[in-house]
């Protein structure tokens, strides 16, 4: 598979992971506030993956900061649950 069906496809799961994203908060009216750093954070990737399809412009710059992006997200979202009683 080549880079661009990769990013075909990520974009695809990008945008399902959004879909299934706001089908959580319409259910969870009251914890729609969990669902924002993943909301996000699929923004990012969502504009960065069309700006890699579009373009001819080099990412590995961008690409490192979109990782980082995930990265903290995860790590809040968890210290979050933590501090909230929802981990231990």
């Amino acid at each position: 598979m080549d880079r661009t069906n990769v990013q075909m496809v990520s974009l695809a799961v990008i945008v399902a992971i959004m879909v299934v994203e706001g089908m959580w908060m319409r259910c969870h009216r009251q914890k729609w506030r969990w669902a924002v750093p993943l909301l996000v954070w699929m923004a990012h990737s969502l504009v960065f993956y069309l700006f890699v399809l579009l373009t001819d412009v080099p990412m590995t710059g961008w690409s490192s900061v979109l990782r980082l992006h995930g990265y903290l997200s995860v790590l809040g979202t968890e210290i979050l649950r933590l501090r909230l009683g929802d981990g231990c």
